[in-house]
Formats: C-alpha cells, sequence, structure tokens
C-alpha cells in the first residue's frame, strides 16, 4: 500500500488514479524504476549501478619440464604485488585464443600457442566483475621477458601455493594442483 497526502481535492483525486496504475503494475510483476539512468550505466530495479564486467583471459604457459609462467604484478599496475597467469582484456571482435596471442606478444615478448580453456571464473570486485577464462598454452617463438610485470618466474605446479596470488586466479592454481593436469598442447 502506497502512502500519501495531498492538500487539494483535485490533486488528491488524480495522485489517487496514479498510485492505484502503478499498484495494478507492481502486482502484474511489472517494476517500476523510479531512478533515471543518466550514466546508461546497467542499473538494478532500485536504481543502483552494477557493477561493470570486464573480461579478461590468462595463459597458463607451460616450459618443457611441466614447470608454469607466473608474472608478478608491478608497482604501476592494479593490485600491484600479486601473482597472476599473464594475460589482458579481450577487445571487440577478438576471440579470447586471439587476445592471449596478443597480449602475450606485447607483454611477454614472445609468441604463443593456445590449448584448451581450464577455467572460466567471475570475480566479484566493488566496482566491476571480472570475468578471467585461463587456457593452457605453450611458448612456440622466443623467450619470455618482462615489460610491465615486475618479475617473471617459472614454478612447478606443487609450488604454486607458496606465491601470493591475485584473487581471479586462485581458482586456476587450485585446479592445477589438485589435478596436475597434463598439457594438451603440441
Amino acid at each position: 500500500m502506497i502512502q500519501y497526502q495531498c492538500t487539494s481535492l483535485f490533486l488528491f483525486q488524480r495522485f489517487q488514479c496514479i498510485v492505484k496504475l502503478i499498484e495494478r503494475l507492481c502486482n502484474l510483476g511489472i517494476p517500476m524504476y523510479t531512478r533515471m539512468n543518466v550514466t546508461n550505466k546497467p542499473m538494478d530495479e532500485m536504481g543502483v549501478e552494477l557493477p561493470q564486467e570486464v573480461d579478461v583471459v590468462g595463459a597458463v604457459i607451460r616450459d618443457s619440464e611441466g614447470r608454469i609462467l607466473c608474472a608478478l604484478r608491478s608497482d604501476n599496475m592494479s593490485t600491484p604485488g600479486v601473482w597472476e597467469f599473464p594475460g589482458g582484456k579481450i577487445e571487440a571482435g577478438e576471440t579470447p585464443e586471439q587476445t592471449l596471442r596478443r597480449e602475450i606478444r606485447e607483454e611477454l615478448h614472445c609468441e604463443i600457442s593456445v590449448g584448451s580453456l581450464l577455467q572460466d571464473v567471475r570475480h566479484p570486485t566493488p566496482h566491476q566483475e571480472i570475468r578471467l577464462r585461463t587456457y593452457e598454452a605453450r611458448v612456440i617463438q622466443g623467450d619470455p621477458s618482462p615489460r610491465d610485470h615486475a618479475c617473471l618466474l617459472w614454478l612447478p605446479v606443487v609450488y604454486l601455493h607458496s606465491l601470493l596470488w591475485a584473487p581471479a586466479d586462485i581458482p586456476t592454481v587450485k585446479r592445477l594442483q589438485r589435478e596436475q593436469l597434463p598439457t594438451d598442447i603440441d
């Protein structure tokens, strides 16, 4: 029931009609929005801005000994000082595999082949929801060297837990350690 007060009989009658219409629409399950979205950002039914989704990919790059390449985020990156699987944001018109090849070429100065999807994780943060897809990968040309990362480290799977990982990468670390997945990359 909607509560209201009016000083004029005319306004009271008009407002009463509007209230009845709103109550009928609500009873039919039709959402009523009372806040205008002037930012063109997604909002919930209460007018609260929804977090933006950021679609990113990461490469679980293995060497010939089965070690995995871990990248330490530098001070000039968001969430510095944590380890991650290298990769980046998917650009419009790119497939996840194309993005990985481009990002690794730009960030690590080498070429990779991309294998199967290992993990598809959604990680909410206060301002955005990160969707991280990690893929098995192998270096096919060049040697990885950091451009933006503070450090690169080849680490056996059994020692991955010893690093402080970015939260979105933790499910992939746990899966790798749990399953000790064999590589499917030629």
